[in-house]
């Protein structure tokens, strides 16, 4: 017997049940019939033999049941005896069928919800183009026991003008903090990100309208900005005419060069509203000059067949060479870190 026999077999028995039922009624009448009348051939009474008969098959109702077993019917009969056994007891008792709804009802959505996460973490790859080519990159101090530590301005540009194994760093920090918005209503603190202008390229993510910010916008200390999707559409309900005109952000004023796509966000923080370079920010905040002050955060990507091990040699090599340079400002800066961008997202939630 196929499988395709088996599968109809068992429908039948579950949507035919009653056809069934008289099926094997008349199967088995048949043969205690044929057994009856046998006995009775061979000189015994007709009520005898059909008595002997019955006993031969050990009760209808047995043999009846021994037959759905062996068909595969009776866990059927079982679920639905189960169920209306369930059903009575839930009329029965009202509260307790609710907190029963409730239980599975926050039981599936828990499930559901906990998928989610898994599905967006663990299981899609990160919504950047060849995601598995981007890397978290740190300088590190083995001598203090610190493999991941900040960059400053001027290391991080020393960094990204000699390194080969990688296609571009880039930048990245929220510091000194969020600029306040001052064309609406009221004064709005905006999340803001300073980046280096390879940032968008590195990411390989473009704009959804206008262009994203470039080396020259660093280069030049330019006053542009790029708007997330969200900011763009709640402050400025989504006016398309927006990319080329400028706003005022903590008294400063700022071309708006961009709009990214709805969803964009860097993976590692927090929802970003307005993104700017960071050679902007006014030295009286934070000396970004100074090689001493370490306050960036970087990644890259890696050069095409590179693999992770090589850059982190190559920028080790990087590290130690500014180091003797810069005896007092980098000491102890003599390797680096290259984690893959997906791990530094899932971090422990995988195990």
């Amino acid at each position: 017997m196929t499988w395709i026999d088996r599968v109809a077999r068992r429908l039948r028995l579950f949507f035919q049940k009653g056809s069934v039922e008289c099926e094997l009624d008349d199967e088995l009448r048949m043969h205690v019939e044929m057994e009856t009348e046998e006995r009775v051939r061979g000189g015994m009474d007709p009520a005898l033999a059909r008595r002997e008969a019955l006993l031969r098959f050990g009760g209808v109702e047995r043999t009846k049941e021994r037959v759905r077993d062996a068909r595969g019917g009776r866990w059927v009969d079982d679920i639905v005896q189960d169920v209306r056994y369930g059903a009575r007891s839930l009329r029965k008792n009202p509260g307790f069928m609710l907190s029963a709804l409730l239980v599975l009802a926050l039981g599936i959505g828990s499930a559901t919800a906990l998928f989610g996460v898994v599905d967006a973490v663990l299981l899609e790859p990160l919504p950047y183009p060849q995601p598995d080519r981007l890397v978290r990159v740190w300088p590190s101090s083995p001598s203090r026991g610190l493999d991941r530590t900040a960059f400053s301005y001027p290391d991080f540009r020393d960094w990204r003008e000699r390194a080969r194994t990688v296609d571009g760093l880039a930048a990245y920090s929220t510091l000194p903090g969020g600029y306040v918005y001052l064309g609406g209503d009221a004064p709005m603190e905006l999340s803001t990100e300073w980046v280096g202008g390879d940032f968008f390229r590195v990411l390989g993510v473009p704009p959804a309208t206008g262009r994203s910010l470039e080396p020259r916008d660093e280069g030049d200390r330019r006053m542009a900005a790029v708007l997330s999707w969200g900011a763009w559409q709640r402050l400025f309900a989504g006016d398309p005419g927006l990319v080329g005109r400028t706003i005022e952000l903590d008294h400063r004023a700022f071309e708006i060069v961009g709009i990214m796509p709805e969803g964009f966000n860097f993976p590692e923080g927090q929802a970003v509203d307005v993104y700017v370079p960071l050679t902007v920010i006014p030295q009286d905040d934070i000396p970004t000059e100074f090689r001493a002050v370490r306050f960036l955060s970087a990644f890259g990507r890696l050069a095409p067949g590179t693999a992770i091990e090589t850059a982190t040699t190559e920028l080790a090599t990087i590290a130690r060479s500014l180091e003797q340079t810069y005896p007092d400002m980098d000491a102890g800066i003599t390797a680096a870190t290259l984690v893959p961008l997906t791990d530094t997202v899932v971090g422990d939630v995988r195990a």
